[in-house]
C-alpha cells in the first residue's frame, strides 16, 4: 500500500502511513531490511489530556498530508475535534546523516489552559522479523532509548521546550501477555522500565502545558547506525 509521506536519503528510508506513524524504516539499504515491519504492532502516537488518551489510529482523528516545501519535507496535520487537539508534523530524513526528524506542533483548541502529554511509541524488529532477540535500554547520560541487535542500532530521543522527555518505558510485545509498552501510557504515567531483551518496544512521553488556543513544540528523532557508537554520535 502506498504511503502518504515517504522520506529518504538513499540510506535511511522512512514511510509514514495514513495515521501519521512510521510504517516502514529501511536501513542501511532501501528495500532490503525493514526494521518496522514486525507483525502485530506498529509505531504509535498518542495524546493524553483531561484524564483520557487517544491514539492517532483509533479512528477519532482526521488527517491531511502534503509536501509544502521545495525540500523533501513532509507535512502532516492530525485533528481530533472531541479532544480539542491538533498535531502538526514537519518530518524529514537528514540529507547527510541517517536521522529521521519530527518537529511536532501541539495545538490546544480549547478555551482554557491544559496539560497535554504527547506519547511517541516505537516498535522495531531489527534486521530479521523472524528473530525475537532485540535489546532496548535507557541511556541516562544521553537522555535516549537505544534499540539494537548485531550491527544495527537505533537511538530514539527528543525534547520539549529545551528539556528531554518527561517519561519513558521499555517493554515487550507480540504475545498474549505483552501487547506493548504503549499500554503503560493509558493512565498518563509511564513506569520507567529501563531495559528489556526479546521482542522489545519503547515509548517516550512529553508533558507540555499549553494555554487556551495556543501551542507548544516537541522535537523527536531516530538516529540509525551500524553500531551503538555510530547511532549515538550521528
Amino acid at each position: 500500500m502506498a504511503r502518504p509521506i515517504v522520506l529518504s536519503n538513499g540510506e535511511l528510508h522512512v514511510g509514514l502511513n495514513k495515521y501519521g506513524v512510521v510504517h516502514d524504516l529501511y536501513y542501511p539499504y532501501v528495500g532490503y531490511e525493514n526494521h518496522a515491519a514486525g507483525s502485530g504492532l506498529r509505531h504509535k502516537i498518542g495524546v493524553y489530556v483531561d484524564g483520557s488518551i487517544s491514539w492517532t489510529d483509533d479512528d477519532s482523528w482526521t488527517f491531511d498530508f502534503h509536501y509544502p516545501h521545495s525540500a523533501l519535507i513532509g507535512h502532516t496535520r492530525a485533528r481530533n475535534e472531541k479532544l480539542g487537539i491538533m498535531l502538526e508534523f514537519d518530518d524529514a530524513v537528514d540529507a547527510e546523516m541517517s536521522v529521521f526528524l519530527r518537529n511536532i506542533h501541539v495545538f490546544n483548541l480549547a478555551d482554557n489552559e491544559r496539560t497535554i502529554t504527547l506519547y511517541l511509541h516505537q516498535a522495531f524488529v531489527i534486521g530479521d522479523a523472524r528473530s525475537n532477540t532485540d535489546t532496548a535500554q535507557y541511556l541516562p547520560d544521553s537522555d535516549a532509548i537505544l534499540h539494537y541487535r548485531g550491527r544495527r542500532a537505533f537511538v530514539v530521543s527528543g525534547e520539549a521546550n529545551g528539556q528531554p522527555f518527561s517519561q519513558f518505558s521499555i517493554g515487550l510485545f507480540g504475545d498474549d501477555e505483552h501487547e506493548g509498552s504503549f499500554r503503560d501510557a493509558e493512565d498518563g504515567q509511564l513506569s520507567g522500565n529501563v531495559v528489556e531483551h526479546g521482542r522489545v518496544d519503547s515509548i517516550l512521553g512529553f508533558v507540555v502545558t499549553v494555554g487556551a488556543r495556543s501551542s507548544s513544540r516537541v522535537l523527536y528523532w531516530i538516529a540509525a547506525g551500524m553500531s551503538t557508537r555510530e547511532a549515538l554520535y550521528v
